[in-house]
């Protein structure tokens, strides 16, 4: 239900509370996610399932991040522990979306020092450790706006989980959450700081960034589908 709801555009912690959703007196939300029994198609199924998908997906990438970074803490306090080193080479194998570059960076280093570069770049993912539900949505208003989401019901991709992970979520990413989120959320800090969790708690976010997404499109001719390609066949 939590999933559902972000996919469909209420990506906000509140919002994605279940028992928000379930408990509320008039079931507003619960009634615009599911309707009556009438209303689950078998279109409205393809979409619970890619968008459970899409989360999960996303969220083995979010863990395999998290998981770096409390290595990456443990190895601050011991810089010259080859245990700690080797621990995080092992770990971050599991984050597909940086480039080869630095993966091959990390493979290559023998200390602490040698990561510093890497390790800059992976702080600057720590908003990514709260992201899951919003990332679903944007995921879906890329999927809409570039109309790759007709093939995905139509040719039964969104049971794929393997084509959701490598094609999609891998592919897309790093460019949605660095080219939007991110720039959204330093530009709101811009005016007032603000935490992480405030960030994703707050009402609007969605809509703010995918605002931002339709302006740029309107302004700078950037074309959505060289910027998130999908190869469905």
């Amino acid at each position: 239900t939590s999933v559902f709801q972000a996919y469909n555009g209420k990506p906000s912690y509140q919002d994605c509370d279940y028992k928000n959703i379930l408990e509320n007196k008039t079931k507003e939300d619960y009634n615009r996610l599911f309707g009556n029994k009438a209303d689950i198609t078998n279109d409205k199924v393809s979409e619970m399932i890619l968008a459970i998908n899409l989360y999960d997906a996303i969220q083995e990438q979010v863990k395999a991040y998290t998981d770096c970074i409390r290595i990456l803490d443990m190895f601050h306090t011991q810089p010259h522990n080859e245990n700690w080193l080797n621990r995080f080479k092992t770990a971050s194998q599991k984050i597909l979306f940086f480039s080869n570059n630095i993966r091959q960076t990390i493979c290559q280093a023998n200390s602490y020092a040698e990561l510093q570069q890497v390790i800059d770049i992976f702080r600057e993912y720590s908003l990514l450790t709260r992201g899951s539900y919003l990332l679903t949505a944007l995921f879906r208003f890329i999927l809409i706006k570039n109309n790759y989401i007709n093939s995905i019901l139509k040719d039964n991709l969104f049971a794929n989980r393997e084509f959701i992970k490598d094609k999609i979520v891998i592919k897309w990413i790093r460019n949605l959450f660095k080219g939007y989120v991110l720039v959204t959320f330093k530009e709101l800090n811009k005016k007032s700081p603000i935490s992480a969790e405030s960030f994703y708690k707050r009402q609007g976010i969605f809509n703010q960034i995918t605002n931002f997404i339709d302006r740029q499109v309107l302004e700078e001719d950037v074309n959505f589908t060289e910027k998130f390609p999908l190869n469905i066949n």
